[in-house]
């Protein structure tokens, strides 16, 4: 039951991460910046904000690494298999509304793909 209760708790940090991540990219962080003097003052506060939005990132790709290797473990003890089709395709269509898919479609390919390793799978580098 502890075990149950903590992979609970992993989750609902996870979604609450995702929520602070969705505000950021609202614009509650990217806003516009105060105008400086300088082009490397400009170029300063625009790289803090990056900073944060790393630093974001990093959290989130944690946690999600984290809840795939829990998901792994119960697919391990029911042998299921590690990749789920259906699952990559339903993620990878929302991904498709990135403002910049180009990018981001491939960065979340990568992401997916390590998450399968979490979860053991021996993923081939492509």
């Amino acid at each position: 039951m502890v075990d149950f209760l903590h992979k609970l708790y992993n989750i609902q940090l996870f979604i609450n991460i995702s929520y602070a991540f969705r505000i950021l990219f609202n614009n509650k962080y990217i806003g516009d910046l105060p105008q400086k003097d300088t082009m490397k003052e400009q170029i300063t506060q625009l790289r803090k904000k990056i900073d944060r939005i790393d630093r974001t990132l990093i959290d989130c790709l944690d946690k999600r690494i984290e809840i795939a290797r829990i998901i792994g473990d119960i697919k391990k003890k029911n042998n299921l298999p590690i990749f789920n089709k259906a699952r990559e395709k339903k993620i990878l269509s929302k991904v498709e509304l990135a403002l910049n898919k180009k990018i981001v479609i491939p960065i979340f390919k990568e992401i997916l793909r390590q998450s399968r390793k979490a979860q053991g799978e021996k993923c081939k580098l492509e």
